[in-house]
């Protein structure tokens, strides 16, 4: 199986295109080896998978099932079936793992709408279970406000947003961690609606008034979607979306859809019944196109897709290829606990085989921002040791293609490896054959 999967390699036309490293920095994560042996961290590992999938359903504006997912403690206490979610030390006793492990079919009990999570994810907190569940969340990041514990202001608070319903009869002003309603005639307070935000950069009733959508977010960590019911005072629904505050709520005329820009240049669409993305527009694919659209035969527009979200990938490699996108980048590097040979990756694989375009991994592109290398900056020799190593992320990255069986499942796919330069080729290639016949159980 190896030696085929190597001869895939040949088949996949792999593209090494070899300039010369320009001065750039990294910072990062510790390399792979050391992540397996260092403890999982709440903060660092855990918390990104529970906003991901979890907290939009279970956070204090909208406790299903009374279960808490936004800090330790709350996500350790359980919920309305009375039984601890987590047990620290003892897996197999902690109920929060019966409930994301998915049964034959695939399906688990949460989260319910989305995907069960992967098994490396349920692997990560099933670790972090085992070694005691410890709570490393920063002092200055531990959430403050809810609906029972409000923002209390000694100044004015910033306002970012004003709408009023369509009535007239209400005024939503955008606040901290909060939404102020107030009476649009008599300027009484009418509700306080406070959310996971952090900051909020947009308002808007919907047109029939009943809901009111909030944008924004906790900058720099995650990106949120609220729709409240505004006779109930309640939260209907919570989406995070991206890594950083998102703006400009703006409702279809018939109610059910809501857009939204992102600080990564994207404008999306969500659906208010159960938050489903249904719009991806890139800004940048478009304008590579613009921009070569005078010379099509001479300029060749590569876009950008935005792995490791395999369904938004496949949502923007559909929509510029067909317009005329001939080739895309990718990150030179994802999460080594979700590695791009890993089956979950083998829709945009087809895909991209499919329209055969070539897909291009450019230096210092990547999920971890070191590639797995040792952390460099701070460290004595750190630019040395960055500049030196930045090459292994290509490495790296092409042996589990290869290795992993990707070229073998889609033989006619096409990589480019840019600005890594040419050395490493052959000495990798070299050590491949022994290796290929040294495992051959493999």
């Amino acid at each position: 199986m190896f030696m085929r999967q190597i001869r895939g390699l040949s088949r996949s036309k792999v593209l090494v295109v070899g300039l010369i490293v320009q001065c750039a920095s990294i910072h990062g994560e510790e390399i792979s080896k050391e992540s397996g042996s260092r403890p999982v961290s709440y903060w660092n590992d855990i918390r990104p998978l529970m906003q991901a999938s979890c907290q939009g359903c279970h956070q204090p504006a909208k406790a299903k099932g009374d279960y808490i997912l936004t800090d330790v403690k709350r996500l350790i206490l359980g919920g309305e079936s009375g039984d601890a979610a987590v047990t620290p030390g003892s897996p197999e006793k902690s109920y929060l793992l019966e409930q994301i492990t998915p049964d034959s079919d695939g399906k688990a009990e949460m989260p319910p709408r989305d995907k069960a999570l992967h098994e490396t994810e349920i692997a990560i907190i099933r670790r972090w279970i085992a070694e005691g569940a410890v709570d490393d969340t920063p002092e200055n990041a531990f959430q403050k406000y809810d609906m029972e514990n409000p923002p209390v202001y000694a100044d004015a608070p910033i306002v970012t947003s004003m709408d009023y319903s369509p009535d007239g009869s209400l005024l939503a002003i955008a606040g901290f961690h909060e939404v102020i309603l107030r009476d649009a005639v008599e300027g009484g307070m009418v509700a306080r609606l406070v959310g996971l935000s952090e900051r909020i950069e947009s308002v808007a009733f919907s047109p029939n008034g009943s809901m009111l959508a909030v944008t924004g977010g906790l900058p720099g960590r995650m990106g949120e979607v609220q729709v409240w019911d505004v006779a109930k005072r309640a939260l209907k629904i919570s989406v995070p979306v991206t890594y950083d505050t998102i703006y400009g709520a703006a409702w279809s005329p018939d109610n059910t859809l809501i857009s939204f820009g992102c600080s990564d240049n994207t404008l999306r669409a969500i659906r208010v019944t159960d938050g489903k993305q249904v719009l991806f527009m890139g800004g940048h694919n478009d304008w590579v196109l613009d921009y070569c659209s005078v010379d099509r035969n001479r300029l060749i527009g590569v876009g950008c897709l935005p792995l490791p979200d395999v369904e938004r990938a496949l949502v923007e490699i559909d929509r510029s290829a067909e317009r005329g996108v001939r080739g895309f980048a990718i990150p030179a590097h994802v999460d080594p606990s979700l590695p791009y040979s890993d089956p979950a990756f083998d829709p945009f694989w087809a895909r991209a085989q499919e329209y055969g375009v070539p897909l291009t991994m450019h230096i210092f592109t990547g999920q971890t921002l070191d590639g797995g290398l040792p952390k460099h900056w701070g460290t004595p020799g750190g630019n040395l040791k960055g500049y030196t190593l930045a090459h292994t992320t290509a490495v790296n990255t092409m042996i589990d293609i290869i290795c992993g069986g990707v070229v073998e499942r889609f033989p006619e796919l096409k990589f480019v490896i840019s600005e890594y330069e040419t050395g490493w080729v052959a000495h990798t290639l070299q050590r491949l054959d022994p290796a290929a016949y040294r495992t051959p159980w493999e």
